[in-house]
């Protein structure tokens, strides 16, 4: 199958796939994106920010000392830090990489016409979130919340919008269980 055969046929299964009956409920408006890709092709995709939770079994003090390390260790820098509420991060910075690898490892903004992924070939512009609050049974629950977008680099063009392959979101928790299991705050 061709390239353009193929690109034909993706179109045709994201349009089928995201067709809605007349009973669905219209998405928030606040949830809309449009995307851009390959040409003049638009796709109208409906998404909402949730952030990924996960609960770690460890009081919420013990895992918050260690969320700077962990963001060290990624390589973000926060801009955020609030140690009130439990929450870490950086609102707008813009990687080449996280933890050492290649941003398509923990964010998807589609592929340019020559099939490199965007992630690695665009300017990305990035949020990450991190909220950490008490849980149930001395149990902590970790909240990450990621948004990017990406811009092509040497040509002017509109932002597409990316999502997240939910690995980032799980390397901080491994990250956290890791530094907890150490027992030593001094990383």
């Amino acid at each position: 199958m061709s390239k353009r055969s193929l690109f034909h046929l993706l179109v045709l299964l994201t349009g089928l796939s995201c067709a809605r009956s007349q009973n669905s409920a219209v998405p928030d408006p606040d949830s809309y994106s449009r995307t851009r890709m390959h040409g003049d092709v638009n796709l109208e995709m409906y998404s909402t920010v949730d952030p990924a939770t996960h609960v770690v079994r460890a009081p919420v003090d013990s895992v918050w000392v260690w969320m700077p390390a962990v963001y060290e260790r990624l390589g973000i820098e926060p801009s955020l830090w609030d140690s009130q509420t439990h929450r870490i991060g950086n609102t707008g910075f813009s990687p080449r990489q996280i933890d050492g690898t290649r941003l398509s490892r923990f964010i998807q903004c589609g592929y340019s016409v020559t099939s490199a992924n965007n992630a690695d070939t665009y300017r990305v512009n990035m949020s990450v979130v991190t909220w950490v609050r008490s849980g149930e049974n001395n149990q902590t629950v970790i909240q990450t919340e990621v948004a990017a977008s990406a811009r092509p680099r040497d040509v002017s063009g509109n932002a597409v919008d990316c999502s997240t392959t939910s690995r980032l979101e799980r390397t901080i928790v491994e990250y956290v269980t890791e530094f907890l299991a150490s027992g030593n705050p001094q990383h």
